[in-house]
């Protein structure tokens, strides 16, 4: 219409034509109205193509998979061959390098029938943009199986002009993709349980049953045997079938007593049936791993697996404990429980574990604790103990595994026992022990024989808990040659309402009513430091190395009760360690770090005289010993210093020093006050206030000194023990039969 854009009708030449390569060409023989000549120009190409794809050679397309059975997790590969390629490109070419752009005429939704598939398709792709091979990844549907399965190509696929091809489809292939199931259970001939679970025993037996689940038509099960199931601490015969479907057969226990001290790990066991140990007939393995309920294998008969000493206080005593000079020892307070602990579960039902109830005579019971080797017929021979002992659990989880005697009346001091089991105690499965158990350490009890003092008894502690008694005025020493303390050392005693009582590290108090013979553990506080003791009025009161507490028993030591610090302070308060603590003029009073100095009428209320902080009132040296005489207060420390007072505590003064040695303890007898302290140092004063020095005829140092019987006894380092007859002016060392550090010492009459 406007001579620049001119348009014509072009028709292919046909029928029977199939021409790729075609193209339209504009000569130079045209010009423009000027007369000036045309330039030549060539369409794109373009195809002529009226032969249907089954007109070709092959013009039939081809499909397979390349497996005729798939299994469980398994996929195929499937493959699909057309007699042209079926890419539909504007511009047809048959060079893939000058292929213009294009989209596929395949799909797996439209092109593939899969109503008897049995699975999906994914990954639809050709070899080539031009190629004639297609490929795609074939899934079949999981838990089935159908024996007869095809895919179908639908004839809705064209070649690249658009005419359409033929349908085709794939051979017969199987899915069996169903895992077998299976279930296990079993029975006891004998029916015996425990705590909800089958237990077998020597000589018990059982039948296991395997069930397993498929579907038609290929139920049955193959390559499973009795070794595909496992069993722990059972003997399986061989698994048989009428089936292929249900198995069964018979077990017996076998013997695990050599199984370790400890039953634990056959008393949670069960079947278990791996998912890959056993297949179907075609081949798929099981769907997951089976198990069955818990069952019980006990062929071992009990045993003791230890025996535990302990206090009052709950603290475990080890069988044996090593002293700094390599020797072993270990006593127990009177007031000790033993508990035996056996292997694992014990029976509480039969009464096969008893004790003697009734008096001391060893008789039948089965738990017996003897200081005579057990003798029958002897009054005295066995500690009596409630029947039955108490049983709890021991090791985490086990019940009825320790029992605990707890002697119906102290056990006598400076006595040797041993623990025996008889023969008959029964566990929980009723298995009974064979052979007798004797404890291999026999434990004795704190602390000396029960000789009786004619004229009093001096008391010294130390290192290790240990004690020394002398009840012939220090001419000579009973040695405590065990301890029921492992970790802790004594650090002070003292002696009122005829009982000595004793503190330190670690919270220890004991105290002993019958001249130091035996001792028992009273409550205390878990972890202080106790460094003093005292006994005032109606109240013994105990001062702590733990920044300024103290503790309180009004009840002759049996429980004590904590007591804060006092606060309180110019310009301000530091609640320091105490070391020493006296009574006087109905007034307690401690002296600790710092010079610190606190008092108090009654032990349950406390007042600062000093803060323990700069300005420093009397001084910062660190006062470790105090003691009260003549209406006066003396408190000793560091560098021997020395402070007195005369008002129940309320002011001090200071008193000139002999030397700069450290004073660690300090008493009042006879009219005289005597200092100790480093390298054998000994200060005696009649007025607190004018000292003079003794030779100690030691260089050890020197921590505590005591008076009685008109004599003052001092202990200190490497079991140092001196002693004065004349008011400390001369001094005698004692053979303590001990080198350890001996840090306190009393006098009980």
């Amino acid at each position: 219409s406007d001579n620049i854009t001119w348009t014509g009708t072009f028709t292919p030449t046909f029928p029977n034509t199939e021409d790729w390569e075609n193209t339209l060409t504009l000569g130079t023989s045209y010009t423009d109205v000027d007369g000036n000549p045309g330039v030549a120009a060539t369409s794109p190409n373009y195809m002529v193509d009226d032969i249907y794809p089954e007109n070709h050679d092959n013009g039939t397309p081809t499909i397979s998979l390349n497996k005729s059975l798939l299994l469980w997790n398994q996929t195929a590969q499937l493959t699909v061959n057309f007699p042209e390629p079926v890419n539909a490109f504007s511009q047809g070419t048959n060079t893939c390098s000058t292929a213009g752009s294009g989209t596929s005429n395949l799909s797996t939704a439209a092109s593939f029938d899969m109503d008897n598939a049995t699975g999906s398709l994914s990954n639809l792709s050709a070899s080539s943009c031009l190629g004639t091979s297609w490929t795609a990844t074939f899934t079949p549907t999981n838990d089935v199986e159908v024996l007869s399965n095809t895919i179908t190509l639908s004839d809705n696929w064209t070649d690249q002009v658009g005419n359409p091809g033929l349908t085709a489809v794939t051979s017969s292939y199987e899915v069996e993709t169903y895992r077998p199931r299976a279930a296990i259970s079993f029975t006891s001939a004998q029916g015996f349980s425990y705590d909800s679970k089958t237990a077998f025993r020597p000589g018990d037996n059982g039948t296991i049953t395997v069930v397993f689940t498929e579907i038609t038509p290929d139920p049955i099960v193959v390559n499973f045997s009795s070794s595909d199931i496992t069993a722990p601490y059972l003997e399986l015969s061989t698994m048989t079938s009428s089936d292929n479907i249900t198995y069964t057969t018979t077990f017996t226990p076998v013997d695990n007593s050599t199984g370790g001290s400890h039953q634990s790990g056959s008393y949670t066991q069960r079947f278990g049936l791996p998912y890959n140990s056993y297949n179907d007939i075609k081949g798929n393995s099981g769907y997951s791993t089976v198990y069955s309920n818990y069952y019980i294998v006990d062929t071992k008969e009990p045993s003791v697996d230890h025996v535990i000493l302990k206090d009052r206080l709950g603290v475990t005593m080890p069988d044996t404990f090593t002293k700094s000079d390599g020797t072993y020892y270990r006593c127990i307070p009177v007031d000790s429980d033993i508990q035996v602990v056996f292997d694992y579960i014990m029976d509480t039902t039969k009464n096969t574990i008893s004790t003697n109830a009734a008096d001391t005579y060893c008789r039948s019971e089965t738990l017996k604790v003897s200081s005579d080797n057990f003798s029958t017929g002897t009054s005295g021979s066995c500690v009596k103990f409630p029947s039955p002992p108490p049983a709890s659990s021991h090791d985490s989880g086990v019940t009825n595994q320790k029992f605990t005697l707890d002697p119906v009346d102290n056990l006598s001091g400076y006595t040797t026992y041993q623990v025996l089991v008889e023969p008959g105690v029964e566990d929980v499965l009723e298995n009974a022990m064979t052979s007798q158990y004797t404890h291999s350490s026999a434990f004795r009890t704190s602390a000396f024989s029960s000789t009786t003092p004619t004229s009093g008894v001096f008391v010294a502690v130390g290192q290790y808990a240990s004690s020394f008694r002398s009840i012939d005025n220090g001419t000579s020493w009973e040695n405590e040659t065990c301890s029921f303390f492992t970790t802790s050392n004594l650090l002070g005693i003292t002696y009122a309402n005829n009982t000595f009582v004793a503190v330190g590290n670690n919270g220890k108090i004991v105290k002993s009513t019958d001249n130091a013979s035996s001792w028992q553990v009273s409550t205390s506080s878990p972890s202080s430091q106790l460094n003093g003791i005292t006994f005032g009025g109606s109240t013994f009161d105990v001062v702590a190395g733990n920044y300024g507490y103290t503790y309180r028993s009004i009840n002759n030591g049996s429980s004590w009760l904590n007591v804060v610090p006092p606060t309180g302070g110019s310009p301000y308060n530091s609640n320091r360690n105490l070391y020493g603590v006296s009574y006087g003029n109905s007034t307690f009073v401690g002296v600790g770090d710092y010079g610190k100095i606190v008092r108090s009428a009654d032990g349950a209320s406390w007042s600062n005289v000093t803060t323990g902080r700069s300005p420093y009132t009397y001084g910062d040296n660190y006062l470790r010993g105090v003691t009260f005489g003549n209406n006066t207060f003396v408190a000793v420390g560091y560098t021997g210093k020395i402070i007195r007072s005369t008002n129940d505590g309320s002011s001090w003064d200071n008193v000139t020093k002999v030397d700069n040695k450290n004073l660690y303890g300090v008493t009042f007898g006879n009219n005289t006050f005597v200092a100790v302290g480093e390298s054998g140092t000994i200060l005696t004063s009649s007025d607190g206030t004018s000292w003079s020095s003794s030779s100690s005829g030691t260089s050890n140092t020197l921590n505590g000194v005591t008076f009685g019987n008109n004599i003052f006894m001092a202990v200190g380092s490497s079991g140092t023990i001196v002693k004065s007859e004349d008011n400390g002016t001369n001094w005698s060392s004692l053979t303590s039969g001990t080198t350890n550090n001996l840090y306190g010492v009393a006098f009980g009459d």
